[in-house]
C-alpha cells in the first residue's frame, strides 16, 4: 500500500463521525493533504497528516517535530489571511491537523489568470492589494506575543488567493520559527528543510551539511533566520508574480498614473528588500513596508524623501515630491520669470514647436536631480555617500538643480554679452544669496542651513567651473558638483532629451535615461575621495549622450539662421548704455524685445527680426579645416576673429576687410556686417566608467573623446553676416573665398 492511500484511511478511521475524506490535494517534503466534507454542516475543509513514510523513520525525527511545530504556531495566531486550525492531533501515530479550505490557486496563476483578463495594467491594482496583504501578515507574525515567528518559506506556491472574497492566505509553516531561537553564539546551528528557491545567493554557503537527500535537510546558523529573511522572501514572490503578469500584459506608458505608481513602487519595494542587492545589513521592518502600500511611497534615507508630497506634470514624465515646500519657491517672481525665457530663445523662428520655456527645463532638471540623488543614495548601491552626505547638502544639491536658471538673461546664450555682464551662473549665485523672495523662500520652507548649503555648493562649482580659487571643502562636494554641472549632468541629461522633442528632431531619443541613471556609482580613492563614475553598463549611454549634444549643437543650437539673429541682437545693442542693458537682464524675452523697440538705435533690428528675414551667411569658417588651406591657418585665422568680438578696433579690421573685397563701403552702415562665434557649448569634459570585473575607473572611451574634439573644432564655426541686399547675386562659396583670402592677407597668414 502506498503512503498516500495509507494516510488516507488513517484519516478515514480518525475521522468517519465527523467528515468524510475526499481527494488528495497535494504532497510536500512532510505532509500530504486531503480535502475534508462536514458530515453535519456540508464544510470543506483540509486535513494535513505528516507522510507515514517519514513518521515511521526513525533518521526523519526533525522533520517529525518541525510537523507537529508547525501545527502548532498556527493553532495560537489569528489573522485574516492565515489559514484557521480547528483540531489539531499530534499524538496520533500519524499527527494531522485540520484546517480552513481555501479555494483558488497560488499567486503566480492567480496573476496570470488576472492579467490575462485585467489587460492595460488594471491587474496591477489586485496584485498591489495581495501584496499589502502579504505584508500585513508578515507584520502580524513578526510582533506576536509573547514570541515573534518567522516563516522562512515564503513563495508564490505558499501564498493562495481566493479571488472572491480578494484575499491571500500564507500557509506552510513546515519551517517556521520563533525569532527568539538564536544565540549569541555564531557557531551555533540549526537543522532547516527545504529546497530555499527564493533565499539570498549569499545564504546558501551557509547551507550545509546535506543529511538526507530526499528530505533536504540543512544546518544553518540560527542567526541568520531574522525577519528580514522573511521580507526578501516576500520581495522575491512579488517580483515573480509582477514578471509573470508582465508576460501576459507588458508595461505599458498609456497605463493609468495610478496603476504605473502601484507598479513602480512594489518594484521599488522588492528591489530594496532583496538582501542579494544590498552590502549592509537590512534594517527595514514588515511594518515599515505596509506604512509604503499605505502612502503610496516609500520612506528611507532617498533624496526624494526630503521633499513633501505633491505631483505635477511636466511632458516627458511627473514629479511627484512637488509638495508645497518646492511650490512656494516655484511660486517666487523670480523663478515665475523663467515662464518669459524660451529655452531655445531665437530657435523657434526655425524649429517652430521650440517654444517651450526655462521654467519648465527646470521642473525636468530638479526631477533628473531627484533621480540621480536616489539613486546614488540607494542602499543597493552605495550606502557611504549616503552616510557622508547631510540631509542639508541632499536637499540644496536638489534645489539648486531646480534655481540653476534664474540668473538667465533673455535669449540666453544667444545674446553675446561675454566680458560686458555678468554671466548667468554669477547671476543666480547673487540671487540665493541676496535677500530675495527665493532666499525666503528656502529658509521659511526649509532651513537657513539648507540656504547656506545651497550658497556654498552654488560658489564651489562657479569657481571650479571658472578656474577660479576653490576653499577648501568636503571631498563629496565633487561628487555633487558633477551632478549639477559634468558631461552628464542633470542640466544636460534634460535639455537633450527635451529640446529634441520640442523642435521635432530624433537626436536626444538615443539617450537611455533609465538606464544611465541606474548605472551611477560613486568609487572612492585609495585616498578616499570620491568620484561621480558610471558602471559599465552606462557607458554607450553616456556616448549617446555627448553624441546627441553635439548632433543637437551642429543641427539646432547653432543652425545658421538662429546664429543669424542672434548675432544681429547682439550688434544692435552695443549701441545702447551697457547700464541700461544690465538693468534689463531681469527681463522676460518678451519685455526685453519690448523695451528695444522703444529705442531708436534698434529699430533697423526689427525691421527685419518682424518679417524673419536674417541677414545671410558671407564668410563661415571652422577652427581647424574648414574654409581655410590648412589647419593652422584655420585655426590662426579663427583666433584672430575671436578676438574681434570683444575688441572694437579688431572688429573694424574684420569690418573694413569685407567692405572692401565685396565693394560695399558706400552702401554699409557698421551693424550691416555682423560677426558671430557661439559660446558655452564646447566644454565637454570626460566622464569615468568603471569596466566590468575592475574596481578602478577609466576613461570612457575614445569615441566620447573623438566626440568631445568635435565641438571645439568642428561644430563651432566663426560667421559673418552681413544685409541680405549686399550680397547681390555672389553665392556663399564666392562671398566665403574672397573674404577667407582678404582676411589672412589682412593678418598676414599664409594660406
Amino acid at each position: 500500500m502506498d503512503e498516500t492511500t495509507k494516510a488516507k484511511d488513517f484519516l478515514k478511521l480518525k475521522l468517519k463521525s465527523r467528515y468524510t475524506v475526499g481527494d488528495f490535494k497535494g504532497k510536500g517534503g512532510a505532509g500530504i493533504t486531503f480535502i475534508l466534507n462536514s458530515v453535519s454542516t456540508n464544510i470543506t475543509r483540509i486535513a494535513k497528516i505528516l507522510r507515514p513514510s517519514v513518521a515511521e523513520s526513525e533518521h526523519l525525527l526533525k522533520v517529525k517535530e518541525d510537523f507537529i511545530s508547525e501545527g502548532k504556531k498556527l493553532s495560537f495566531v489569528h489573522h485574516p489571511n492565515l489559514p484557521i486550525i480547528y483540531d489539531f492531533y499530534h499524538k496520533y501515530k500519524y499527527p494531522f491537523y485540520i484546517t480552513d479550505y481555501i479555494p483558488g490557486h497560488h499567486l503566480i496563476h492567480t496573476t496570470q489568470k488576472l492579467a490575462k483578463k485585467m489587460i492595460n495594467g488594471r491587474w496591477i491594482n489586485e496584485l498591489f492589494e495581495y501584496s499589502k496583504q502579504l505584508f500585513q501578515v508578515l507584520n502580524y507574525l513578526h510582533n506576536c506575543k509573547p514570541r515573534s515567528i518567522l516563516h522562512l518559506d515564503i513563495k508564490p506556491e505558499n501564498y493562495l488567493i481566493n479571488l472572491k472574497k480578494r484575499s491571500g492566505y500564507l500557509i506552510d509553516f513546515g519551517i517556521a520559527r520563533y525569532s527568539k531561537e538564536t544565540s549569541d553564539s555564531s557557531d551555533v546551528s540549526i537543522a532547516i528543510r527545504g529546497t530555499f528557491p527564493l533565499w539570498p545567493t549569499k545564504y546558501h554557503k551557509y547551507l550545509k551539511h546535506l543529511t538526507d537527500e530526499n528530505r533536504s535537510l540543512f544546518f544553518i546558523n540560527r542567526n541568520l533566520l531574522k525577519q528580514s529573511l522573511d521580507l526578501h522572501l516576500a520581495a522575491r514572490t512579488i517580483k515573480m508574480a509582477i514578471e509573470a503578469g508582465l508576460a501576459k500584459d507588458g508595461v505599458d506608458a498609456t497605463w493609468e498614473f495610478q496603476i504605473l505608481t502601484k507598479y513602480r513602487l512594489m518594484q521599488s519595494i522588492s528591489n530594496i528588500l532583496d538582501i542579494d542587492q544590498s552590502d549592509v545589513e537590512l534594517s527595514y521592518t514588515a511594518e515599515d513596508v505596509c506604512k509604503w502600500f499605505e502612502q503610496g511611497k516609500i520612506h528611507d534615507k532617498r533624496a526624494s524623501n526630503l521633499f513633501d508630497y505633491g505631483l505635477i506634470k511636466v511632458p516627458g514624465t511627473f514629479i511627484d515630491t512637488f509638495g508645497n515646500s518646492v511650490k512656494s519657491i516655484m511660486d517666487t517672481k523670480e523663478f515665475q520669470r523663467l515662464r518669459g525665457l524660451k529655452q531655445l530663445g531665437f530657435t523657434y523662428l526655425v524649429y517652430p514647436g521650440a517654444k517651450h520655456d526655462r521654467h519648465e527645463h527646470s521642473l525636468g532638471t530638479f526631477h533628473n536631480a531627484l533621480c540621480y540623488l536616489d539613486q546614488l543614495s540607494s542602499q543597493n548601491v552605495d550606502f557611504k555617500f549616503r552616510s557622508s552626505m547631510t540631509d542639508e547638502y541632499i536637499v540644496a544639491t536638489a534645489l539648486l538643480a531646480l534655481l540653476h536658471d534664474v540668473g538667465h538673461s533673455p535669449f540666453g546664450h544667444q545674446l553675446t554679452i561675454r566680458g560686458k555682464y555678468p554671466d548667468h551662473e554669477k547671476r543666480t549665485l547673487a540671487i540665493i544669496r541676496n535677500d530675495t523672495a527665493i532666499r525666503e523662500a528656502i529658509e521659511k520652507n526649509f532651513n537657513e542651513d539648507i540656504c547656506q548649503c545651497c550658497i556654498e555648493l552654488m560658489e564651489y562649482i562657479y569657481n571650479s567651473d571658472h578656474q577660479k580659487a576653490v576653499a577648501k571643502t568636503e571631498p563629496i562636494y565633487h561628487v555633487l558638483k558633477a551632478i549639477l554641472s559634468s558631461a552628464i549632468d542633470v542640466d544636460k541629461l534634460d535639455y537633450i532629451m527635451r529640446d529634441s522633442v520640442h523642435c521635432g528632431v530624433p537626436y536626444g531619443s538615443i539617450v537611455d535615461k533609465e538606464r544611465l541613471i541606474s548605472s551611477l556609482r560613486v568609487w572612492y580613492s585609495p585616498t578616499k575621495e570620491p568620484t561621480l563614475v558610471i558602471s559599465d553598463k552606462g557607458r554607450a549611454c553616456a556616448e549617446a549622450i555627448v553624441f546627441a549634444r553635439y548632433i543637437l549643437t551642429s543641427e539646432v543650437y547653432w543652425n545658421h539662421a538662429v546664429r543669424a539673429f542672434s548675432a544681429m541682437l547682439s550688434s544692435a545693442i552695443t549701441d545702447l548704455d551697457p547700464n541700461q542693458v544690465k538693468q534689463k537682464l531681469n527681463n522676460t524675452d518678451e519685455e526685453f524685445l519690448i523695451w528695444l523697440r522703444s529705442k531708436r538705435e534698434t529699430k533697423w533690428f526689427f525691421s527685419y527680426f518682424d518679417i524673419r528675414k536674417p541677414y545671410k551667411r558671407a564668410f563661415v569658417l571652422q577652427r581647424k579645416g574648414g574654409s581655410a588651406d590648412t589647419e593652422e591657418s584655420g585655426s590662426e585665422l579663427f583666433n584672430r576673429l575671436e578676438d574681434a568680438l570683444l575688441d572694437k578696433a579688431a572688429y573694424s579690421i574684420v569690418s573694413d576687410a569685407v567692405k572692401a573685397v565685396l565693394n560695399i563701403g558706400d552702401n554699409c552702415s557698421r551693424h550691416d556686417i555682423v560677426l558671430d562665434i557661439p559660446e558655452g557649448m564646447t566644454k565637454v569634459t570626460g566622464i569615468h566608467v568603471l569596466p566590468e570585473g575592475h574596481d578602478k575607473p577609466d576613461l570612457i572611451s575614445p569615441i566620447y573623446s573623438s566626440i568631445a574634439d568635435m565641438f571645439d573644432n568642428v561644430s563651432r564655426k566663426a560667421r559673418i553676416f552681413i544685409r541680405p541686399d549686399l550680397l547681390g547675386s555672389r553665392s556663399l562659396i564666392e562671398s566665403n573665398d574672397l573674404i577667407r583670402k582678404a582676411l589672412c592677407e589682412k593678418y598676414g597668414i599664409n594660406t
